[in-house]
C-alpha cells in the first residue's frame, strides 16, 4: 500500500474557504483519488467583473479571466491516471471535470453518494456560470499563458493559498489552471455512479467499497475500501453528532486493519446537541472497544 498525501485539509488562505483534503491511494495494484476538490481561495486575487466604467481601481487584484488551483487534479494527472475516484462531499468533487476532460481519464470510474452529486452539480454549474461572465467580459482564453502569470500579479496570487511555497516548489504552475467547460461537466456526471449509503459495491473485482454518513453535511459519506489482504476506512471531515445530516456511522470504522483521518470538524457549533453528545461518544468507545 502506498499513500500519497496530496492537499491538506482547510489548506486555502484566502477568505477563509475549507477546501478538503485529497490523497491518492495504491492499494492491491489499483491506484485510488480520494477527493478531487479545487481551492476556490484563489478567486480572492481576481478583481470581480466591474458594474460600469465608473467602477474604480482594482488595486493589486487581477484583471482578467480567472485561474483555479487544483492539485489534487495536476497529482493525478501526473501519475499517469488513476483507477477510481472515492469522493466524499459535494466539494470534494468541483475538480473532477478537469481530470475526466483528459483522454487518460477515459475509464475512470467515479463514486460519490446520490445527495453528494446533485450538490456537486449545481455548485460545479454556479461556478461555470460565475466564470462565463468573465469570459464575456474580457475575452475568451488564449492559447498562451495570460501576462499576469509572468509578473507580480502571480506571485500575489500564490501568497493566498496556504503551504505554497514558490522557492520549494520551484514555480510549479501545474495546479493552476483555466476552468473547465459546461460541456466538460457534463461528461463528468456521465462518468460518475451514485451509491446509496451502505451499499457495496465491487470495483474490478477485488475491492469492496461502501459508504456511510460522516454526520457532516448532506451527503458527506465514510469510504470503507475492502480487500482481498486488508480493509481501510478513509475518515474525512466528520462529527460525531450532527445537526442536520445523518448521524456519523459508527459501524464504518469496526474491523478494519487501517483507518485513514483526514480531518474533523469541530463540535463546538453543536451546543444544541450537547446532551446527546456523551451518549454518542460512549456508544463509539464501546462500540469500537467491543471489536
Amino acid at each position: 500500500m502506498k499513500l500519497t498525501c496530496v492537499t491538506t485539509p482547510g489548506s486555502g488562505g484566502g477568505g477563509g474557504y475549507h477546501s478538503p483534503a485529497s490523497h491518492l491511494l495504491e492499494l492491491e495494484g489499483v491506484r485510488l483519488l480520494l477527493d478531487c476538490p479545487v481551492d476556490l481561495s484563489a478567486l480572492t486575487a481576481f478583481a470581480p467583473v466591474p458594474l460600469g466604467p465608473d467602477c474604480g481601481d482594482a488595486g493589486d487584484l487581477i484583471r482578467a479571466v480567472p485561474y483555479y488551483w487544483s492539485p489534487a487534479a495536476s497529482a493525478a494527472a501526473k501519475a499517469g491516471g488513476v483507477d477510481a475516484v472515492l469522493v466524499s462531499s459535494a466539494t470534494g468533487m468541483l475538480g473532477l471535470p478537469f481530470l475526466t476532460r483528459l483522454p487518460s481519464f477515459a475509464n475512470t470510474k467515479v463514486y460519490v453518494t446520490e445527495l453528494a452529486a446533485r450538490i456537486g452539480k449545481l455548485m460545479m454549474g454556479e461556478l461555470v456560470e460565475m466564470h462565463s461572465e468573465f469570459v464575456r467580459y474580457y475575452g475568451p482564453d488564449t492559447d498562451g499563458p495570460p501576462k499576469w502569470m509572468q509578473g507580480e500579479k502571480l506571485h500575489k496570487l500564490l501568497s493566498l493559498l496556504q503551504n505554497i511555497v514558490i522557492e520549494d516548489e520551484g514555480m510549479d504552475l501545474a495546479p493552476l489552471m483555466p476552468l473547465y467547460s459546461a460541456t466538460n461537466l457534463e461528461e463528468c456526471m456521465r462518468k460518475t455512479q451514485t451509491v446509496k449509503y451502505g451499499e457495496e459495491v465491487c470495483f474490478n473485482g477485488m475491492l469492496m467499497l461502501k459508504a456511510s454518513s460522516s454526520g457532516l453535511e448532506l451527503g458527506n459519506c465514510v469510504w470503507s475500501i475492502k480487500g482481498p489482504r486488508a480493509s481501510i476506512t478513509y475518515l474525512p471531515s466528520t462529527v460525531f453528532v450532527s445537526a442536520h445530516a445523518l448521524d456519523c456511522d459508527y459501524n464504518s470504522l469496526k474491523e478494519n486493519d487501517i483507518i485513514l483521518f483526514s480531518d474533523f470538524s469541530s463540535l463546538d457549533v453543536m451546543d444544541e446537541n450537547n446532551e446527546n453528545l456523551g451518549e454518542n461518544l460512549l456508544h463509539f468507545f464501546f462500540a469500537w472497544n467491543v471489536t
